[in-house]
């Protein structure tokens, strides 16, 4: 939190620009996925059924949905999917502890009619008090009734990470009052701008003005606490401009519902830095209707959003946006591309290989050729067996698809280093652009080289037909020219 933040952060440069063109346009808008691939990689595209949304409540004792989606499983995440996915674990096993209470509070002060959910009636087993023999039902729900102290579990006195002590056959959702678990589910699509989209972006408005233009391009990063009902909660908003790489927004949230804790330990932001950003007037105080307001000045429904698993932020936002970017989903489908490959040259190897171990076979006899592929087969275990010492050699990470472990990798850059202070969300918003930018680099190269192997080709071809024609000076040599070119 060192780094200036609400309108003095505005318009500072935070990484080198970017030179805008349509050409370069083009290859950012060609990395966009379908519809349906944005879909299978858990982007929320309509509003959430009612099926999606009683799919949304959690148990009250272990935090995880109580039920099943219809749709595709979707990743891990720390947005939208809850405290048990992630790095919220730890953190939200010590809120506990008077969630309940919290929770029906919430609900008390936004419902004027109705009743809560019922709890239901559980039958509870747990590791202190069950008798040796008896019949313990398949535990669905399993969870630690006590509190973190001192890193320690009071109901078993065991270490934080030690497996749940109690259990139980069926979940407990938490409760909530008729409308509130819509209101908190409500997802919008991006609205259609007053103005037109341009590329050109020379300076960015650091006064309110009547009007915003929409980007052609932004690069966006948000920070989650961890609300009432144990879900991931907006807490802190990042937004660069994606070319001239300055600073659009860059504030903290201030949460319109109850906050089991504020994850700072990976947000980075404390409680004593919102209250801050409060009382110096640099907050959004409306919650995520307000920080989707800020967003929307600068993006238009055909503004490129880039970020690294993207839909965490939109789902953070509860907004709709079709044009996604996510340096995640592009390195997956390198890599992809990559074991493909690989892949076919492993075929192609064993192809000749059984050829060649035929070929032995007609010339020296079937033993020689059962010798030969022992050897083989004993060679490519060793080669195997190299492999998986040389990855056992590598830093755990390394090779991950995290943010951290591709910036490293591709761009040589470390970053996340901050320790318990937690990551920077406009490094990050940076730090995914920039992958972006990496690919978009390397493309353009490829196509560049294809393009020169094409010409070089055609120029190969056409060199010896004009050297011919520029030595005839009469028809009739011409017409010997092409009849020698039929």
């Amino acid at each position: 939190m060192a780094q200036p933040m609400g309108k003095a952060a505005i318009g500072r440069q935070v990484t080198e620009p970017i030179v805008a063109s349509e050409e370069y346009m083009q290859y950012l808008i060609k990395l966009i996925p379908s519809r349906p691939e944005l879909v299978k990689a858990g982007f929320v595209m309509t509003p959430l059924t009612q099926t999606e949304l009683q799919a949304k409540i959690k148990c009250k004792k272990c935090h995880k949905r109580c039920t099943k989606p219809d749709h595709p499983p979707r990743h891990p995440s720390h947005a939208g999917e809850g405290s048990n996915n992630g790095n919220f674990a730890n953190d939200t096993t010590a809120a506990q502890a008077g969630s309940s209470s919290s929770a029906e509070g919430y609900n008390r002060r936004h419902s004027s009619h109705g009743k809560p959910l019922d709890k239901g009636k559980q039958t509870e087993t747990t590791g202190t008090n069950n008798k040796q023999g008896q019949h313990k039902p398949n535990a669905i729900c399993k969870y630690h009734p006590g509190r973190v102290n001192n890193k320690t579990w009071t109901c078993c006195a065991h270490h934080v990470s030690h497996p749940p002590c109690s259990s139980s056959p069926s979940h407990t959702p938490l409760p909530y009052a008729p409308g509130v678990l819509q209101a908190r589910w409500l997802f919008l699509p991006t609205p259609t701008h007053a103005l037109p989209i341009t590329l050109n972006h020379n300076a960015c408005p650091t006064t309110p003005q009547p009007h915003y233009l929409p980007h052609a391009a932004v690069a966006i990063d948000c920070e989650m606490g961890v609300s009432f009902d144990f879900e991931s909660e907006l807490i802190r908003l990042s937004l660069i401009d994606y070319f001239s790489g300055q600073i659009l927004i860059d504030r903290l949230v201030r949460p319109l519902v109850p906050m089991q804790h504020m994850n700072t330990r990976y947000s980075g932001v404390t409680r004593q830095d919102l209250q801050n950003a409060v009382r110096s007037g640099t907050c959004i105080l409306g919650g995520l209707e307000e920080a989707r307001k800020e967003v929307w000045k600068f993006v238009g429904p055909q503004t490129v959003v880039v970020g690294h698993s993207v839909r965490n932020d939109l789902s953070a936002l509860r907004w709709i946006h079709k044009r996604c970017v996510d340096s995640l989903l592009v390195e997956e489908g390198v890599r992809r591309v990559i074991k493909a490959k690989e892949e076919e040259e492993e075929r192609v190897r064993e192809q000749k290989k059984e050829e060649r171990l035929l070929e032995i076979s007609l010339h020296c006899g079937a033993g020689v050729a059962e010798e030969t592929r022992r050897i083989m087969e004993e060679e490519d275990i060793k080669d195997k067996e190299k492999m998986k010492r040389k990855k056992r050699g590598e830093k755990r990470g390394e090779d991950g698809m995290s943010l951290k472990a591709l910036t490293k990798k591709k761009l040589g850059r470390v970053i996340q280093d901050g320790g318990k202070k937690g990551h920077d969300s406009v490094e990050d918003a940076v730090a995914a652009r920039d992958l972006i930018h990496y690919h978009i680099l390397g493309l353009m190269q490829k196509d560049k080289e294809k393009s020169e192997a094409e010409r070089e080709v055609k120029r190969e071809v056409e060199h010896p037909f004009a050297q011919v024609l520029a030595e005839c000076t009469t028809d009739a040599e011409i017409g010997s020219v092409f009849a020698a070119f039929p």
